[in-house]
């Protein structure tokens, strides 16, 4: 079963991720709402075993594309779930204007999952503009690329660039992300509304899945912003 399910309505799939040499890892995540449908978030490359598996959790009914790093493989997405919702980070539309998204994202959760979800856009980085996301119910943070959590059993190459970019075998910022930052004042102000979230959880987009105390691991990691 390509699911990992962490609680009565969040499951995680893993997949490999590649950029030449390196394997970053591509974890995407599926929220149950009350309605029985299902909130798909960075969805990885679909195949057969993964559209049967996910159609039995439930009906697919919204899409989140969470910044521009994260817009791989929706066209094969949008194919097999025409009837579905499909929401993008600021810029994603831009990058891809063959797709007919039904809005763009921003610091408000849209009504379609207002009542379940919290998000807000991470400012101060417009080459990014990444979306994050609040599941209350099992006090879990869902991120993309806010930070990594890649540990030792990466190969080579990319045990080689994680330690580069700072994040061999421990949760962190990567040194990549930090220089996407144009405004500190404007991240430092999003990073603080999300550590007034509770959470106790954080699903990132690479790494392993922090299952305690996420919200200091996370303001220890962003304290950079206050230096």
């Amino acid at each position: 079963m390509p699911f990992t399910q962490l609680t009565d309505d969040l499951w995680v799939l893993n997949r490999p991720a590649r950029l030449g040499p390196i394997d970053l890892g591509h974890r995407m995540t599926v929220v149950r709402l009350a309605s029985g449908r299902l909130w798909v978030h960075s969805p990885v490359a679909l195949d057969d075993e993964i559209r049967t598996e996910l159609d039995a959790l439930g009906e697919v009914e919204n899409f989140g594309a969470p910044s521009t790093f994260h817009d791989l493989y929706w066209p094969a997405w949008f194919a097999a779930y025409p009837e579905a919702r499909f929401y993008a980070a600021p810029g994603v539309r831009d990058e891809h204007p063959e797709l007919p998204f039904t809005d763009t994202l921003g610091p408000q959760a849209p009504s379609a999952w207002a009542d379940q979800l919290g998000q807000t856009l991470l400012g101060g980085m417009p080459k990014i503009n990444e979306v994050v996301f609040l599941h209350p119910q099992s006090e879990t943070l869902i991120t993309a690329d806010m930070a990594f959590n890649l540990d030792r059993g990466v190969d080579l190459a990319t045990g080689l660039v994680l330690r580069m970019t700072g994040c061999y075998d421990r949760f962190g910022v990567s040194r990549l992300y930090k220089m996407k930052i144009k405004d500190e004042g404007a991240m430092r102000r999003s990073v603080d509304e999300v550590l007034a979230w509770d959470f106790n959880r954080i699903v990132l987009g690479h790494g392993r899945v922090v299952e305690k105390d996420g919200q200091q691991i996370l303001k220890d990691a962003y304290d950079f912003l206050r230096s």
